[in-house]
């Protein structure tokens, strides 16, 4: 059966060996592709950039300082081929404050939830 063609009349969406090793050396290659997984990215619009007492829009590349509660709204778990267990939430902030936050007084990557020693 060639490549790209699976049950009859679908085509397989795999790709092919070819395409993974270009898109893997296209992401080595590139300083500005993600740095971090989707969905770990929060936007606010001039109404709740208000609410939170924002009043000027933060300096791109600044740090932000975020204390938020939420609600889980949905809990899944499952079991992958290969007996491997997979899950994931989506939670829903209902409280939240901010504050900007210079570099200096900022802990490096994950420090802030890992601190050294611990």
């Amino acid at each position: 059966m060639e490549h790209g063609k699976g049950m009859e009349g679908m085509a397989s969406m795999a790709m092919s060996k070819k395409k993974m090793k270009s898109m893997a050396e296209s992401l080595e290659k590139s300083d500005d592709g993600p740095k971090f997984p989707y969905g770990t990215e929060l936007r606010l619009d001039d109404h709740l950039m208000e609410k939170l007492g924002l009043k000027d829009v933060p300096v791109v590349g600044g740090t932000m300082e975020i204390h938020a509660m939420g609600r889980v709204t949905s809990a899944r778990s499952e079991s992958m081929q290969g007996g491997k267990k997979v899950g994931n939430i989506t939670v829903q902030i209902e409280h939240m404050s901010m504050t900007s936050k210079s570099l200096k007084d900022s802990p490096s990557d994950g420090e802030a939830f890992y601190p050294k020693g611990k």
